[in-house]
């Protein structure tokens, strides 16, 4: 904002001479400002220059402290570069105040100084010329002596108020700069604030996606291994239809189901007869019940038939009424075998009586009650054949009744997986 501008009032002089000055500066500065022409050549009056800057000034009837609250209402809006280019126009506009004053005192001096002129022409022409300059002289001094003053107090009052503003302005600065400075450290906390919210906000999102993840991933996985272990259980349960080895299908499902308690534990316990069976191949229980019924009781009969007797014929005889001889397959009940042991029946009846239970009970599928029959057999040969089949048939139902849970525990599996 530029500062007012007071016009000087020449300095107290001789009536006359001072109502002359006040006319003719009121001339000069009256009317519109002159044309550029005016100043072109030599010889143009000062007058003209003086109020070219007077009305060019948009603040020369304005009041100083007017001024300043203005400058101060333009700045509000300014940021630091701002201020300081308006601290460096302010300086300059001072300086052209100081040059326009200074032009002005010229001015009004020279105004004073021909009026002066005109009055000691007019009232001392008769006096001496050494008189008239002696005074000319003196009123000079005292004009410029008084012009120098009001020129130095003009002076030390400018470089005063140019300090006043630029101490205000200052002040102000510092204001406003702490205001932003609070006014920054408020919206980055807030921003801080919203920004640790907004991560904290995110960062559940992400555990809560990653979570969601992880459990797809594993449920992904879960079904992988379990459509594994599906595939691998129908492969093992065509083996074992058609008498193959399933020892590696049965690694397979230990190593697939590792992290399953019950997979893991089902083949891990059995016994070697069965592992080496699986090696070679696993029969049916049908297939068992035919080799019972073609083979080991027909070797049985004879046995049976030959007891403790030692001989070719015995052998021979024992051969030819196995031939004929049909089992009857029944149970045997506790009556018969509390008949027989009262009434002493012979080792051949109780024989045959075991041999018919053991086939009764492998007919209906019952091989548990039929091998503790065959375990009854008095007769070292048959009991050894019939033991024999019976680890066979054992190991064949350890391997079945594997098969069965492990079956159950895949249904399970998939039952938990497809809920």
């Amino acid at each position: 904002m530029e500062p007012a501008k007071k016009e000087v009032s020449p300095p107290d002089a001789d009536a006359d001479a001072g109502a002359g000055a006040a006319g003719g500066a009121a001339d000069d500065f009256a009317g519109e400002p002159p044309a550029d022409d005016e100043f072109k050549g030599p010889g143009k009056p000062i007058s003209a220059l003086v109020r070219t800057i007077v009305v060019d000034d948009p603040y020369r009837d304005i009041a100083v402290e007017d001024a300043i609250e203005a400058e101060k209402r333009a700045l509000q809006d300014k940021d630091r570069d701002g201020v300081f280019d308006r601290l460096i126009e302010v300086e300059t506009e001072l300086v052209q105040h100081r040059k326009f004053v200074n032009l002005k005192i010229a001015e009004e001096v020279q105004a004073m100084q021909e009026a002066m002129e005109l009055k000691y022409n007019r009232h001392f022409e008769k006096i001496i010329g050494h008189a008239t300059e002696v005074a000319k002289e003196e009123t000079q001094k005292v004009i410029e002596r008084e012009c120098i003053q009001k020129m130095n107090r003009m002076e030390i009052e400018a470089i005063r108020e140019r300090e006043e503003a630029i101490k205000q302005l200052d002040h102000r600065h510092m204001e406003q700069m702490e205001e932003t400075k609070e006014h920054f450290r408020q919206e980055f906390e807030k921003e801080k604030m919203a920004n640790a919210a907004n991560i904290c906000w995110m960062d559940g999102r992400m555990k809560t996606m990653e979570e969601a993840f992880e459990k797809e991933a594993a449920s992904k996985t879960r079904v992988c291994k379990l459509n594994k272990i599906i595939t691998i259980v129908t492969t093992l349960q065509e083996r074992l239809a058609c008498y193959r080895p399933i020892r590696r299908d049965l690694d397979l499902v230990m190593e697939v189901g590792s992290e399953d308690s019950v997979l893991s534990s089902v083949f891990a316990e059995l016994p070697a007869s069965c592992v080496q069976m699986c090696e070679e191949g696993v029969p049916t229980l049908s297939d068992m019940r035919m080799t019972f019924e073609s083979t080991l009781q027909r070797d049985c009969v004879k046995a049976a038939f030959v007891g403790s007797r030692v001989g070719l014929p015995w052998h021979f005889a024992a051969n030819v009424f196995s031939t004929f001889y049909m089992v009857q397959k029944r149970p045997r009940s506790h009556y018969d075998i509390d008949v027989e042991t009262e009434a002493g029946g012979g080792e051949l009846r109780m024989n045959l009586d075991n041999l018919s239970s053991a086939a009764y009970w492998i007919q209906q599928g019952d091989f548990d009650r039929a091998i503790r029959h065959l375990d009854r057999l008095s007769n070292d040969k048959a009991r050894e054949m019939a033991q024999e089949w019976a680890v066979k048939v054992r190991d064949v139902i350890c391997l079945h009744r594997a098969m069965e849970v492990l079956i159950s525990r895949v249904e399970c599996l998939n039952a938990s997986v497809l809920n």
